[in-house]
């Protein structure tokens, strides 16, 4: 597919509703996709029947019928009814209300996405596509109120609606660690459901693991760090809003809790105040709902262009989009993990498979003249521990909250090496070399920073194996813990390189 070809099918992604019924994945487009509401109680009574129809509801001003979308389609009856929601729909003159077991997020899909699935009962054929490894099927306006023959009620004629629904847009209404957020539809990639967040060498900072998507591995967000709203402790998994980044990059934002999906008008959004946010360019606009609760609404152009975000969502682009995008302009750039021991320095990310706490006994020794601090055990093998600040020619101050320990593999054998804190992942370039090739400064892409690229490779191969046996720490091996859980801020968790 070419880059023309690709632009012309990204303008025409459309958004859309996943719901689950009876077990099965059905699609609406969020573009009749009004609001989600609990299943409502009590329900009126009306004197006719219809495919599937249980009452009529009053949803504010409106009178809206009830449909089983379980019984309209012959599906499985949700055990517990009283976690069912309706989903209000409203197309052209006509609404109705679904009942259906839950609405499991929006995705966003490409014409290429869809496939046609033929000789389907009531309807010519079906367009169907995956989603978290199962197949939707595509409800359309006609489908629901041909086809199948819903009941509806009328709303005011077309001119009247377009004039009501001008200004109204799609909102994804969620949740994280009790802050209430939402999100533009058609600015969401697509919601990613719970699952265990993977390690990454990337799990510095704000982030917190990756999760795979299209076959990629985005990274995970600390919501409330990454918007300036606080800190939580570091999950083992957590659900998601995915959102692109420019170049075809990814990063999900952390989410407890998906609550609605509902169109709003400009009388329901109220301006934020700044000092909601540490950060108050992510929020400009807050919704209110009838019940006086606020959603924050998160200005996704303003992350595109935090740097933070931005780099961490270039570690998401598939590796034929990188060499696309980064041409000889660019200087071959790469991923680098900007760190401190004794000074400010980075490396390839690629060249630390871990990053894991510090284990106290080391933190309290003392490195020998060469830098030796002792051993741990890793993965069934003894990993020497060495002071990089020392290697350096400096004198670092270990903290617990913040140090750090880099595992570098060599061969089939691994080294450690004490930092003083992880800063950040930065995309930067060589630009300087000595006479034997070796890298020695990077500029930072963002700002134009200048880093020492530090050679982990190289500097083991300096490293004296001799016996080293200065403090008395030395002269056991203890066992490193495997998993080391800590606040999303601390870059001493552990994490391991897919």
């Amino acid at each position: 597919m070419t880059d023309d070809q690709k632009d012309h099918e990204a303008s025409h992604r459309s958004a859309y509703g996943i719901l689950r019924v009876g077990g099965t994945f059905v699609a609406l487009s969020s573009d009749f996709l009004r609001e989600v509401v609990p299943r409502p109680a009590p329900l009126s009574q009306l004197p006719y029947g219809g495919s599937g129809l249980i009452g009529a509801m009053i949803l504010r001003d409106d009178t809206i019928p009830l449909v089983d979308l379980r019984l309209v389609l012959r599906l499985n009856q949700n055990d517990t009814p009283q976690d069912d929601v309706a989903v209000i729909i409203s197309h052209e003159d006509r609404l109705v209300a679904l009942l259906v077991d839950s609405i499991h997020g929006i995705a966003t899909v490409y014409p290429s996405d869809m496939r046609t699935c033929k000789n389907v009962p009531h309807v010519e054929e079906k367009m169907v596509f995956t989603y978290d490894n199962s197949v939707v099927s595509l409800l359309s306006p006609n489908d629901l109120f041909g086809a199948l023959g819903l009941p509806s009620i009328s709303v005011p004629p077309r001119e009247q609606m377009a004039e009501r629904q001008k200004s109204h847009e799609t909102y994804l209404l969620c949740s994280c660690a009790g802050h209430d957020l939402a999100f533009r539809a058609d600015e969401v990639e697509a919601t990613h459901p719970l699952s265990v967040l993977s390690p990454s060498p990337v799990a510095v900072g704000i982030c917190d693991g990756v999760v795979h998507y299209h076959g990629r591995d985005v990274p995970m967000i600390d919501t409330l760090s990454a918007l300036g709203l606080g800190r939580r402790m570091s999950p083992q998994q957590s659900a998601g809003v995915v959102i692109r980044f420019p170049d075809d990059g990814f990063i999900a934002f952390e989410i407890d809790t998906f609550h609605n999906v509902v169109k709003l008008g400009s009388d329901q959004i109220a301006d934020c105040p700044t000092v909601i946010s540490g950060k108050p360019q992510f929020f400009e606009k807050a919704h209110i709902d009838e019940s006086g609760r606020s959603f924050l609404i998160v200005e996704v152009e303003a992350c595109r262009k935090d740097p933070a975000l931005f780099n961490l969502s270039r570690t998401a682009i598939a590796e034929r989009a990188v060499a696309r995008t980064d041409s000889a302009a660019t200087d071959a750039q790469q991923l680098y993990l900007v760190f401190f021991a004794g000074m400010r320095t980075c490396c390839l990310i690629l060249q630390a498979s871990e990053i894991i706490r510090i284990p106290e006994y080391i933190l309290s020794s003392s490195p020998s003249q060469s830098g030796y601090m002792g051993t741990i055990t890793r993965h069934g093998q003894i990993v020497p521990i060495y002071c990089a600040a020392r290697l350096f020619g400096r004198e670092g101050r270990m903290l617990a909250k913040d140090s750090a320990i880099l595992i570098v593999r060599r061969g089939p054998g691994m080294f450690g090496f004490t930092i003083e804190r992880c800063e950040e992942v930065a995309k930067a370039h060589v630009v300087e070399s000595n006479d034997q090739g070796q890298a020695l400064v990077a500029r930072r892409r963002r700002d134009g920073t200048l880093l020492p690229i530090t050679d982990f490779a190289r500097l083991i191969d300096g490293i004296d194996l001799g016996p080293k046996r200065s403090t008395d720490q030395e002269n056991c091996t203890r066992d490193a813990p495997e998993q080391v859980t800590s606040s999303p801020g601390d870059a001493s968790r552990s994490i391991t390189r897919a």
